[in-house]
């Protein structure tokens, strides 16, 4: 399986979904981008790495799982509190999601979300 990255985890239609993916978000309202990569583990563990180096100390822990085509992630920081839900489905083949991450469990209302496999 593959990972992802965070403030919110995604995965695709693709067998495995778990492995490394390189998200990118934006915030409603802010002229921002941010980088993160996410790490889905087999089974639904699920860790946000801040920046592009899957092996770092995770920023953020949780689960993931499948939603229909796509993936839904929860995540708590584990700095400073909060949780981050996200929701993605393919955008190509499985190398690519978009989405949408939100605060607590509700995946949208924060800003939109691509994430790439790594």
């Amino acid at each position: 399986m593959t990972a992802i990255t965070i403030p919110g985890v995604l995965a695709l239609r693709f067998e495995p979904a778990a492995g490394a993916w390189v998200e990118t978000y934006s915030v409603n309202g802010a002229n921002a981008v941010f980088d993160y990569t996410l790490v889905l583990f087999p089974g639904d563990s699920v860790h946000a790495v801040d920046g592009l180096d899957p092996l770092a100390s995770p920023k953020a822990v949780g689960t993931w799982s499948r939603a229909g085509d796509g993936v839904r992630a929860t995540s708590s920081c584990l700095v400073g509190g909060g949780t981050y839900s996200l929701e993605g489905t393919p955008a190509t083949a499985s190398t690519a999601l978009t989405g949408s991450w939100g605060a607590g469990e509700n995946p949208t209302g924060g800003g939109g979300l691509s994430v790439q496999r790594q």
